[in-house]
């Protein structure tokens, strides 16, 4: 649908950037010395240019607000489903980062004092 847009937007482009140089061309040929067309149908053939511009002008502007209402509802999609993603993201970075912590330190303490006792009553019987 974008594509479809942008494609929309070049073609009424190309089609106002040819206009303008149909104008100019008419302006050129008013102003100019040797007139092979009568005044008139210079004129006329003037007033339709100006009004086939004026309409695609128009056109052109209307399909790029257009395409502006569609980006911002893009937009807008894009960022509520992204809210659930960065939350998902966090809850697991902070699983990662608790998986990463050393939970154990104190369960080794526990296990190394009681293998000191143990030591420690080993020797004190040995010695009695």
């Amino acid at each position: 649908m974008r594509g479809k847009k942008n494609s929309e937007i070049r073609r009424l482009n190309r089609e106002v950037e040819r206009l303008k140089r149909e104008q100019d061309e008419v302006i050129r040929i008013k102003t100019g010395f040797l007139h092979r067309v009568s005044k008139k149908k210079r004129e006329q053939k003037e007033i339709n240019i100006v009004e086939e511009l004026t309409s695609r002008q128009n056109m052109l502007e209307l399909s790029i607000l257009d395409m502006k209402q569609s980006l911002k509802g893009l937009r807008d999609e894009f960022d509520k489903k992204r809210e659930p993603v960065i939350e998902e993201i966090k809850k697991y970075q902070k699983y990662i980062d608790d998986l990463e912590e050393d939970g154990s330190l104190e369960e080794r303490w526990f296990a190394c004092e009681a293998l000191s006792d143990a030591v420690n009553m080993f020797l004190q019987r040995k010695s009695a």
